[in-house]
């Protein structure tokens, strides 16, 4: 056989020629026959792509055949081959050809399944099951491209497109044929060991009685973020922390946290995810936190997690769990408002301060209540619409979960004792950023006295400060 493939490959460039060596069997009593036993082989085969996979694999492998010439000879030759032949090998040739069209892709090859019921990052369960077993490609790799794959069978189009269905930016990981076939020539089964683990899940897809739809977890939180009543409410149930030095829990690690819930809900790569908190901070704090966005990720998933690390992440992941339950169940989802009511004009930092005791003149005494937060919230405004204090009161019981001052939060900041900054804030919650200028246009917000404020504002304290710290 070795002599016969490698007559084939040295044929020349005429198709005649090739012809002649294609379709004439060989002189040789004994190539013939090897060539009669493979075919035997492929027509008595009950799974069919597997063993063409292994033959594949093994010639690739004895003869040194170019992977991608077997994609050539295939469609070439594809019209005359069965129906039962096609579907077998299409996948496994799929991979290392380009086919006609726009996009250099074929159309639909599957339609069993629903592409929104892929997640762009292949749940752990189903990579454990089908591919856990490969070697040469990194397990994201593997995660990433499957995913695409199985949306690009139902869907057509271009890899790239499928890329962009589930979320994924094109412009910086790019799903094409030829990179497929550079990465699956350095990898030890080969792509046909992938090919058949893809269609296996494929068809654990197809035969699912009630898939969830990824799809729409992700249209749902495409701009979904904690709001600052959940995070408070989340890390109230954190353990103290022994020592002096204490976790830092501000607006940077409520956006780290709000990425790990959607990547748990929607089952995508945390690289891919909304960052509406990052977005409205200033192009400096962007960067600031984007240098810090990995080591946060490592920390929440290592499997050795530090205690703090650890007991977030369990209470990130029940909030994920009943968040993914509401949205399959149809339910609204509380909507996190970085500003409490759309100012008449975006301001994306405070204006600079010249002292630290902020002028009173021109204070306003306001409440609000967020019925999808069952939250009262109460506010002390300075003559710019400010927060000199804020108090939360949750739940029916009116709990009160915030109750903290401008001019603490600034005697602590110009102290520059970041561990100090988030002891107040574990225990005093974090005070309401930015201008709240506007409220007289909402329904939500209305103008209390500055005794019905000052009561609130006792009360509140004197029971947060009773807690333990």
């Amino acid at each position: 056989m070795n002599t016969y493939v490698q007559n084939a490959q040295a044929v020349g460039s005429t198709a005649g020629e090739r012809n002649r060596v294609l379709y004439t069997p060989p002189r040789d009593a004994a190539l013939c026959a090897a060539l009669l036993n493979a075919s035997h082989t492929l027509l008595k085969a009950q799974d069919l792509r597997n063993t063409l996979a292994e033959l594949l694999v093994e010639s690739s492998r004895r003869n040194r055949m170019p992977r991608d010439a077997w994609g050539r000879l295939f469609n070439r030759l594809e019209s005359s081959c069965s129906a039962r032949m096609r579907h077998a090998a299409e996948p496994l040739t799929r991979t290392f050809r380009r086919a006609s069209g726009s996009h250099g892709l074929t159309g639909m090859f599957r339609s069993d399944y629903g592409p929104e019921h892929i997640p762009a990052f292949l749940e752990p369960r189903w990579f454990e099951e089908h591919f856990s077993h490969l070697e040469g490609i990194t397990p994201k790799i593997l995660r990433r491209t499957a995913a695409v794959r199985l949306v690009h069978w139902v869907s057509g189009g271009s890899m790239n497109e499928a890329a962009e269905f589930l979320g994924i930016s094109p412009g910086r990981m790019q799903f094409t044929p030829a990179n497929d076939a550079h990465r699956w020539s350095r990898a030890l089964q080969g792509p046909a060991a992938f090919e058949k683990a893809l269609h296996n899940l494929a068809d654990q897809l197809a035969a699912e009685t009630d898939p969830v739809d990824y799809q729409y977890r992700r249209s749902v939180l495409e701009d979904w973020n904690l709001s600052r009543g959940e995070w408070q409410a989340l890390i109230n149930r954190l353990p103290p922390t022994a020592g002096s030095a204490q976790p830092v829990l501000d607006d940077r690690k409520r956006q780290d946290a709000s990425i790990f819930i959607w990547s748990c809900v929607t089952r995508g790569e945390h690289l891919f995810a909304p960052r509406p908190i990052e977005a409205g901070k200033t192009e400096h704090v962007q960067r600031a936190w984007a240098n810090r966005r990995h080591t946060t990720w490592f920390q929440l998933t290592r499997p050795d997690a530090l205690p703090h690390y650890a007991e977030l992440r369990e209470l990130l992941v029940e909030h994920a769990n009943s968040l993914a339950r509401q949205i399959d169940a149809g339910a609204p989802i509380p909507r996190a408002q970085e500003r409490l009511w759309l100012p008449r004009q975006l301001s994306p930092d405070p204006p600079p301060r010249q002292t630290r005791t902020p002028e009173i003149s021109g204070t306003r005494w306001i409440r609000s209540y967020y019925d999808d937060l069952d939250t009262w919230s109460y506010f002390e405004l300075d003559s710019e619409g400010w927060a000199l204090r804020h108090v939360d009161l949750q739940d029916p019981t009116l709990k009160p979960v915030t109750a903290a001052a401008l001019s603490e939060v600034l005697d602590i900041r110009d102290r520059g004792d970041r561990t100090a900054m988030a002891v107040y804030q574990h225990k005093y919650g974090i005070l309401a950023e930015g201008s709240l200028d506007g409220w007289q246009e909402t329904d939500s917000a209305a103008e209390i006295t500055s005794a019905e404020f000052e009561r609130v504002w006792a009360s509140a304290r004197e029971a947060i400060t009773r807690w333990p710290a």
